[in-house]
This record gives C-alpha cells, sequence and structure tokens, in this order.
C-alpha cells in the first residue's frame, strides 16, 4: 500500500479516477479511497486524521519529502501518460524530457502538490502484467 494524505478527499478522488485509476467500492462513512494499480494499491487518505493517526500534528518539519513515480512501458507511453495527468487537473513540474540516457522523464502535482515522477527507463522491463523489474529480469 502507498497511502497519501489528501486535503480534500473527493477531488483528489475525481482527479486520479480521471486518470483511468481503478477505484475500490467505498463504504457508507468511509474516509479513504483506495485505487487498484498494477500489484499495488494507493490509498488517499484526509491529511487531518493521517497525522493526527501518526500523532504527528505538531511535526516540524511536517512530513513530506517524498516522490511518487511511474515507469511506463515505452518512451510515447511517458509522453501521453504525462498529459493524461495534466488533462485531469494535475500540475506540471517538469515537461517530459529526453535524458542523455534514452530515457524521458517528466514530474506533476496532484492536487494536493503531490509530486510524481513519470519515466520511461530503456533498461527497465515492464512485463505484461505492468510490474516493473529492474535489470532487464524477473
Amino acid at each position: 500500500l502507498i497511502t497519501i494524505g489528501v486535503r480534500d478527499i473527493f477531488r483528489s478522488m475525481r482527479f486520479y479516477q480521471a486518470l483511468g485509476w481503478e477505484m475500490a467500492p467505498r463504504g457508507k462513512y468511509d474516509q479513504t479511497a483506495f485505487f487498484q494499480l498494477n500489484g499495488q494499491v494507493l490509498v488517499l487518505y484526509p491529511m487531518p486524521e493521517m497525522l493526527r493517526e501518526h500523532n504527528m500534528e505538531n511535526a516540524n518539519p511536517a512530513p513530506g519529502g517524498i516522490t511518487l513515480a511511474i515507469h511506463v512501458g515505452s518512451k510515447a507511453e511517458a509522453y501521453s501518460t504525462y498529459r493524461t495527468f495534466i488533462e485531469a487537473g494535475g500540475l506540471s513540474l517538469k515537461e517530459p524530457t529526453e535524458m542523455l540516457s534514452g530515457s524521458v522523464t517528466s514530474y506533476v502535482a496532484d492536487p494536493d502538490g503531490n509530486p510524481w515522477e513519470i519515466s520511461w527507463v530503456p533498461q527497465f522491463m515492464v512485463d505484461e502484467n505492468g510490474w516493473l523489474w529492474l535489470n532487464q529480469g524477473k
């Protein structure tokens, strides 16, 4: 599970659904949202409750310092995934850039400012299930 704190659960749900991500059904009073990813689950959790639950309401510095990343299966998919994030309402932090290594990388932020890297690295393999494998092997 990858859990991120969000300020507005409904705005964040709409954003991730606009990316085409599959959200699990929610209970009537459920304050969280779960999205099925390839072999993983993204959880949206209201930030005040998350800080309270972690006993970090007065943490200084505030929690952060993490970048979530999506590795895609092709150079073309790196560009199209970036466009999908922007069209869903994400903020462009860095447009797709082709690196000397042949990889493509870009950065976007979701409505809560959580940064996402979108990358394609030719040395990494994405299998038929969408799972990422390092060093071209399992």
